[in-house]
């Protein structure tokens, strides 16, 4: 546990009782990577480095209307120059 809170630490994480989603969701990864095997401090470090990465490409997704509840407006297709013409 004193490994996974290192590592944490070091990525900017502190351990508080009002710790945010975004804390417990990698502690969480980095339990889980901890109990699949990945001991070393460094390649935990490695691990929670690509996991936040992707998440936060996921999260800034372009074009993505993930979560959200209003449905996009169609755009009318342009129209390509031989058609224009």
């Amino acid at each position: 546990m004193a490994k996974i809170e290192r590592v944490l630490t070091q990525a900017g994480f502190h351990k508080s009782e009002t710790a945010s989603g975004m804390d417990k969701d990698a502690a969480s990864f980095l339990a889980r990577e901890f109990q699949d095997g990945v001991t070393n401090e460094a390649d935990l470090t490695m691990s929670l480095e690509r996991y936040l990465t992707r998440r936060a490409m996921w999260r800034a997704a372009p074009g993505s209307d993930a979560g959200s509840s209003h449905k996009a407006e169609a755009k009318p297709a342009s129209k390509t120059p031989a058609q224009q013409a």
